[in-house]
């Protein structure tokens, strides 16, 4: 029988053993008659496999260390039979651990070696902000052309990280260079496009006279009413800067015209102050019922073409005027009335009864008053009217 074990007692020198083998083990085992049974038949010839029943040799029959690597059948230690933690190094033979192997997520700081993380290791776009040290983008880590604008966080590139002189011109976003950017006395000449100050830049009262070229300020450019006396050099004002009929009165000076200021023939009676003006000086007639005028001196024509007419006269407005009043054309009696008596006798009506009759009066002061006096008369009636 394959695998059978044969019991040979000749070559069992000592007596006893071998009489003890022969009585008391194979007897017993291999008698026909009082033998074991095994494989169903008594027999001298032992099977391994009948001795041994199935399933009878427990983990308390082997003794430590029992179990050597020739005593296990291949692929029968599954992963069952393996303690929690019995893998270590020595178990694993190089290179034996393959992905598959490997839990997702497994494999953290602790488990790579300095420097082994190279950059055949590193999936296209890996490397996040968080990954980076602070300071570890050095300037030769950096391809030329290779970080793109999407590759640079919002607010990512601080001063520090900008070269000197490396913000150029073609850089700076529109508009991007305000009032905060600049320097105290940073804008000269050379930066200012010219014609771009306009007035919306020019801080009140900055245009001194240090600032205004030769001959600048022309006419378009004063404001109307503008020029005061203070602005006119001594002399400026030439008689061709005088617009005609713009030296008003307001504008001359006490005393300034001067006889030979004044054109011949050109003080007429109405340039003439009421005390100076001449009884050629013409004053209306007034009317029937209305007040003969007495501001100034002058004569006074009476023209009467109807009925009998009146008029009143008011005490003179100064001393020493004249009021010549005479009868130009007659039709019937105009009676005047004085607000005051016209002479010592204290008559106050004149009477017209013709053509060409006349009366010359003059102001005079009487007491705080100023009254009419007569200085000549001719035709006419002197009454005293209550």
């Amino acid at each position: 029988m394959a695998g059978a074990i044969n019991i040979n007692t000749d070559r069992i020198h000592n007596p006893e053993m071998k009489r003890w083998v022969q009585d008391d083990l194979v007897t017993p085992l291999f008698s026909p008659t009082v033998g074991h049974d095994h494989d169903g038949v008594n027999s001298p010839v032992l099977n391994p496999a009948a001795v041994v029943a199935n399933d009878s040799v427990t983990a308390a029959k082997i003794q430590a260390n029992a179990v050597e690597t020739a005593k296990i059948k291949d692929a029968a230690v599954t992963a069952a039979k393996l303690a929690a933690d019995v893998i270590d190094g020595t178990k694993i033979a190089d290179n034996a651990v393959d992905s598959e192997h490997i839990v997702a997520g497994a494999i953290d700081t602790a488990h790579i070696g300095n420097l082994q993380v190279t950059e055949a290791l590193l999936a296209t776009g890996a490397v996040v902000e968080a990954k980076i040290g602070a300071g570890a983008v050095t300037a030769d880590k950096i391809g030329a052309g290779a970080v793109t604008a999407a590759k640079v966080a919002a607010n990512a590139v601080v001063t520090a990280s900008i070269l000197n002189a490396n913000v150029t011109t073609a850089k700076l976003a529109a508009d991007a260079v305000d009032g905060t950017k600049l320097a105290d006395n940073a804008v000269d000449s050379e930066h200012i496009t010219a014609g771009a100050i306009d007035t919306a830049h020019f801080a009140a009262g900055a245009v001194d006279a240090a600032a205004i070229g030769a001959d600048a300020v022309i006419t378009a450019k004063i404001l109307d009413l503008n020029v005061t006396a203070g602005k006119l050099a001594a002399n400026a004002v030439e008689t061709a800067k005088i617009a005609n009929l713009n030296v008003t009165a307001a504008k001359l000076a006490a005393d300034a015209v001067e006889t030979a200021k004044i054109k011949d023939a050109n003080v007429t009676a109405a340039k003439l102050a009421a005390v100076a003006q001449p009884l050629t000086t013409a004053i209306a007639d007034p009317g029937d019922g209305l007040a003969i005028p007495v501001t100034n001196s002058g004569s006074v024509p009476i023209v009467q073409t109807g009925a009998a007419e009146t008029r009143t006269l008011a005490a003179p407005t100064f001393i020493g005027q004249l009021l010549l009043i005479d009868s130009k054309t007659y039709a019937a009696d105009t009676v005047i009335t004085a607000s005051a008596p016209i002479n010592q006798t204290g008559n106050n009506t004149i009477t017209i009864n013709a053509s060409g009759d006349f009366i010359l009066l003059v102001g005079i002061e009487k007491d705080a008053a100023k009254v009419w006096r007569v200085i000549a008369s001719d035709g006419v009636t002197l009454s005293t009217e209550a």
